[in-house]
């Protein structure tokens, strides 16, 4: 009978669990008409759109109001509790997730460059040609917001419409239609739709935007990548032009 020495005792090692790819969205996911309305993802997305709808009517109403700043203290604290509970959601959504690639730092600044050199060549391109351009509905509404109370707009368009359109439009609506490539292009759509372009320069402009967020999103399959995006390309604008009263970009 053999004995076994002390120390010599090795205890079984582990097996490492598989790597599993992020899943690749299909081209077309056929679903019941009446899926979207079944999903609970449909019913976050409208969550968050009356989160950010409601602190942006309260930030806009307040200089017409007899009590403004208890509307200011409590649109700060419907953004504070978004923008918290948004990045909540949003880090949940990644572990729900089948190893979604972390962010990558330098697609997120890559993309932001891009965001901005196109839309500035896009505007050199129509004074070029002689293309006249609006002022879109949504810029007029936070040039107002900006008058009435210029630090609640900034929190509200550097972070908390950010992160929202990002969850509403890459994450919900797209999972609620179907999780697949045409889902986020429709979702997409929707977006470019949602920010009211009243001219031919502003639906071109939420398109490319619109494209480079949805481009984060899937590359890496990360929804926290493309609100990293959004957020930087809403607050460089905010630091830039909030010291000279213009808002515009």
């Amino acid at each position: 009978m053999s004995s076994v020495s002390k120390g010599s005792y090795e205890k079984p090692k582990k097996k490492k669990k598989p790597y599993v790819e992020a899943p690749v969205y299909p081209r077309v996911n056929r679903i019941n008409i009446l899926d979207p309305v079944r999903s609970p993802e449909l019913y976050w997305g409208i969550y968050y759109l009356v989160l950010m709808k409601a602190a942006m009517y309260l930030n806009v109403t307040s200089g017409y109001s007899d009590h403004p700043k208890t509307i200011l203290v409590i649109s700060a604290i419907i953004s504070l509790f978004t923008i918290t509970h948004g990045i909540q959601m949003a880090q949940s959504r990644q572990i729900l997730k089948l190893k979604p690639k972390p962010v990558n730092n330098g697609l997120v600044v890559g993309s932001v460059v891009a965001a901005f050199g196109l839309v500035y060549l896009l505007g050199f391109a129509f004074m070029l040609f002689g293309v006249e351009t609006t002022m879109e509905t949504n810029q007029q509404l936070v040039n107002l917001s900006f008058k009435i109370e210029s630090v609640p707009s900034a929190i509200i368009i550097a972070a908390v419409a950010p992160i929202c359109e990002e969850l509403i439009f890459r994450e919900f609506l797209p999972i609620a239609l179907g999780a697949s490539q045409f889902s986020f292009f429709i979702s997409s759509v929707l977006f470019v739709v949602f920010h009211q372009p009243s001219s031919i320069g502003g639906w071109v402009l939420y398109s490319i935007l619109s494209a480079i967020f949805l481009f984060a999103r899937l590359k890496g399959n990360n929804i926290i990548q493309s609100i990293w995006v959004h957020v930087l390309y809403n607050t460089i604008p905010v630091f830039l032009m909030y010291g000279s009263g213009a808002f515009d970009w």
